[in-house]
This record gives structure tokens, C-alpha cells and sequence, in this order.
């Protein structure tokens, strides 16, 4: 049986959570035009939210959805990079890795509240997701740079 390194496991399961995200995204803003499979959880898509509630400083709504499928794909590739470095060092700790999935599970989470126009919870979840990424980058930073 092959014996994976905590690290690793973490890193995968990071990789998985941003895939899932990634894919629940697409999905999400999809969900009135193609119907992939997944698209039964959402009953709007963040455009129909949005023009629901108009603004006059809405960025446009590629930009909107390019934006973030370039967010998640950039998590990803980043995943995977950390995924090919671990075998040559440890580069972070477990929190760090935590940090990430739970990132991911809070934006699947916020995809499904939003269209189900869950406003409070929606703002709940962004909000944690700010408190979440800039401890993430502190303790990576921190743990980086005394050991490396």
C-alpha cells in the first residue's frame, strides 16, 4: 500500500475541493442554459440573481463569469504545482492545507445560497471567506519563511 504524506493528502484534498468548486461554478452559472449535471441544486444562475437586484456599477456579465472560472482554474494549477513540489520538500503546514478546503466547501456553499437568493447567508460566507484567506496567507508566509 502506498504511504502518502500528510502534506500531500491535504494538498489532494485541497486540489479536489477547487475541482469541485470549479466545476459547481460552471455549473451554477450554466445552469438556465446547458443543464450540465449538478445544475438541479441551483434555481437561478448569478445572472438571473443579479438582474433580479440591478445596480448601476454591475461589471458585465463576462467579465463576471470569466473572473471567476479564471479564479478558480488559477487555485488549481496552483494545487497542482504545490502537488509536483511536495516531493522534494515539505512546504507548509497542515492548517495551511485546511485553510484551502475549507475556502473551497465555503465557496460550493455560497454558489447554492446565492441562487437559492439566501442574501443573509451569502454575505455570511464572503465575509468568512475574507477572514479565512488572509490567515491562510499569514501562516503560509510565516511557516515559508522560517523554514525555507
Amino acid at each position: 500500500m502506498i504511504e502518502l504524506k500528510q502534506e500531500r493528502l491535504l494538498c489532494l484534498l485541497a486540489f479536489a475541493a477547487t475541482s469541485a468548486c470549479t466545476y459547481m461554478y460552471v455549473t451554477f452559472g450554466s445552469c438556465d442554459k446547458i443543464g450540465l449535471p449538478g445544475a438541479g441544486l441551483f434555481v437561478k444562475s448569478p445572472v438571473g440573481v443579479a438582474k433580479k437586484y440591478p445596480i448601476h456599477n454591475d461589471p458585465s456579465e463576462i467579465m463576471v463569469g470569466m473572473a471567476w472560472i479564471m479564479s478558480f482554474l488559477s487555485n488549481q494549477l496552483s494545487c497542482l504545482y504545490l502537488l509536483v513540489i511536495q516531493r522534494q520538500c515539505e512546504l507548509f503546514p497542515p492548517v495551511f492545507y485546511l485553510c484551502w478546503v475549507a475556502g473551497g466547501v465555503l465557496s460550493l456553499t455560497w454558489t447554492y445560497t446565492y441562487s437559492q437568493e439566501m442574501h443573509l447567508a451569502s454575505a455570511i460566507i464572503v465575509g468568512s471567506v475574507y477572514v479565512l484567506a488572509p490567515f491562510q496567507l499569514a501562516v503560509g508566509v510565516k511557516y515559508f519563511t522560517e523554514n525555507h
